[in-house]
């Protein structure tokens, strides 16, 4: 996505999302309200407890007597406060959890017809009809889908906001994407080689729409939107509807041996968020392992990320690549950024170009998208293959006949460091990357004589937001 579309899921876009439910200077004043109520129940509590220690260091005397004072106090006030995991609080009290009153905003123009032309989406609004349709053909990679994004569908209150969006980024992910289905439509081993595509979620969903029909995709988003959310992944939930149906009717023409692309969304990690303004919602990525890898004859790994300006791979990913090297699987990056749209004065490439297959361009959106091309064109296709030799092709390239490029794989090799999950980096006698007791999770109010939750800190501006619905 583009710098500007990087939000926390909780901003319109510019004029785009007339259809969606926008503040009225009512509920704007309710929600002011809201919050004075809030932060006044925070700050007596607050008072409350300073007055306590007041009356402590006044002497014994007042000790005696402030007996019956503490207790009134704890009376009053039984709510200890906790860290608890995002996810769990979602699916228990409702994925909109102190924020049922707050619209989901999407990142796109709204459409009213998926990938297809057609409204068939509302069919995958349920989520076994959702997970059916990237269900992998290859029944080895069915363990590693991630069905929990998937799965926050079951709410009700959220299929009524959902919406279906697209924007510029994601027809660009889109035509990567077919440029991407050419090279391993023309290569020999392709599934020999896990793809693991690191971009933001609607993207890496858009890329791997384009592929459907070629390879199996594997999703792994494994948290529920929020509107207060630090993922916006209602987007990718929007993304995975509007391409259901084209990803559905691709598969039956998928071969049995196709290769595996993972789907990640790169947005599940950002490093310094705002607990008092944003939900919690980021999670870790989840990969076969090594030793996966090898059982399913994998001996490669192509790691698509956004541009050249990435360096490494995700903090979250270290130990899973520091793993990969070290048992002998190659693991290289592959810039999106290299796969361009074709210069319509190429002549070179234009007249090389394949001719959309019947059965694939019957309408709808994979009809109207164009290629972009490793390098810039079609005809540079055996460059993807000599700066990738892991990738065999199934044709002889002859380099005289081809153009001048000088497009190169980056410099990378994977290294072990210290992360937020690891703190030492990885040892292959470790016990594995483990989640930090802040992430994932958000702050939270419970009764200690009910046990029951009364507020949530999350978008409570610094205090904890009491009363109303969770959601449901």
């Amino acid at each position: 996505m583009s710098n500007n579309s990087q939000h926390n899921g909780n901003n319109p876009s510019d004029g785009s999302n007339r259809h969606l439910k926008h503040r009225t200077p009512a509920e704007n004043t309710e929600d002011s309200s809201n919050q004075e109520q809030s932060s006044e129940w925070w700050n007596q509590s607050q008072t409350r407890r300073n007055n306590l220690g007041t009356m402590i260091t006044l002497g014994i005397g007042t000790v005696i007597i402030g007996g019956v004072i503490i207790n009134e106090i704890f009376e009053d006030s039984d709510d200890v406060e906790q860290q608890s995991d995002s996810l769990s609080l979602q699916k228990k009290e409702g994925w909109n959890i102190g924020s049922d009153d707050k619209a989901l905003y999407f990142d796109g123009k709204p459409t009213e017809t998926d990938s297809k032309n057609s409204k068939d989406w509302f069919n995958f609004l349920k989520p076994a009809n959702l997970l059916k349709a990237y269900q992998p053909t290859n029944v080895n990679f069915a363990p590693f889908v991630v069905p929990t994004l998937v799965q926050s569908l079951d709410n009700s209150s959220l299929v009524n906001r959902m919406r279906l969006n697209s924007n510029p980024d994601i027809n660009k992910a889109y035509s990567k994407g077919l440029g991407m289905r050419e090279v391993i439509k023309k290569a020999k081993n392709p599934e020999e080689i896990l793809y693991i595509v690191d971009s933001e979620g609607p993207e890496s969903v858009a890329f791997g729409a384009a592929l459907a029909d070629v390879a199996d995709l594997i999703i792994t988003f494994d948290n529920w939107p929020h509107p207060i959310g630090v993922v916006p992944s209602h987007d990718t939930l929007s993304e995975l509807i509007f391409f259901a149906k084209e990803v559905q009717e691709k598969a039956a023409l998928r071969p049995k041996n196709a290769p595996p692309v993972f789907l990640l969304d790169r947005k599940r990690y950002v490093e310094k968020i705002n607990p008092d303004t944003q939900f919690d919602n980021r999670y870790m990525a989840k990969l076969p392992t090594a030793e996966n890898l090898k059982q399913m004859n994998i001996k490669s790994i192509l790691y698509f990320v956004p541009d050249r300006s990435v360096q490494n791979e995700l903090d979250d990913l270290n130990d899973d690549f520091a793993a990969f090297k070290s048992a002998g699987i190659d693991l290289q990056m592959v810039p999106l950024s290299d796969f361009t749209k074709e210069e319509s004065n190429d002549t070179t490439t234009n007249h090389q170009q394949p001719r959309n297959e019947p059965d694939m361009r019957n309408g709808g959106y994979y009809e109207s998208q164009p290629s972009y091309y490793y390098g810039g064109g079609y005809s540079h296709l055996g460059f993807f293959f000599m700066n990738y030799a892991m990738m065999r092709p199934s044709y002889t390239i002859v380099q005289s006949r081809m153009p001048a490029s000088r497009i190169s794989p980056p410099r990378y090799t994977p290294a072990s460091r210290p992360t937020v999950f690891n703190r030492t980096g990885y040892s292959a006698k470790s016990i594995g990357k483990s989640r930090p007791s802040s992430f994932g999770t958000v702050r939270t109010s419970v009764s200690k004589s009910s046990g029951k939750l009364s507020g949530v800190r999350a978008g409570g501006h610094g205090s904890f937001g009491r009363g109303g619905s969770f959601g449901g």
